[in-house]
């Protein structure tokens, strides 16, 4: 399974995110449904805000991949002040 890869966003913040998924798309999926990672995002009048990891950043890595069959988050570490 390929893996991507986010970097944690705003003013006083720093991390990142890795993720084992076939898409973009199901890497926002396996993130938001990760109980670990529910804090980082909400929903509010039909729209999702994520706090810490926007849509825009995820990257699909050419480096790395995971021996997983579901998608899932494999690490998160970061920091927000």
């Amino acid at each position: 399974m390929k893996v991507f890869i986010n970097v944690r966003n705003g003013g006083y913040s720093g991390g990142m995110i890795l993720v084992a998924a076939n898409t973009k798309e199901e890497a926002i999926k396996a993130f938001r449904e990760d109980k670990e990672c529910d804090w980082m995002w909400y929903e509010f009048e039909d729209e999702i805000y994520d706090v810490c990891y926007g849509e825009d950043g995820w990257m699909e890595s050419t480096v790395l991949t995971a021996n997983v069959d579901t998608p899932q988050v494999i690490a998160e570490n970061g920091y927000s002040q």
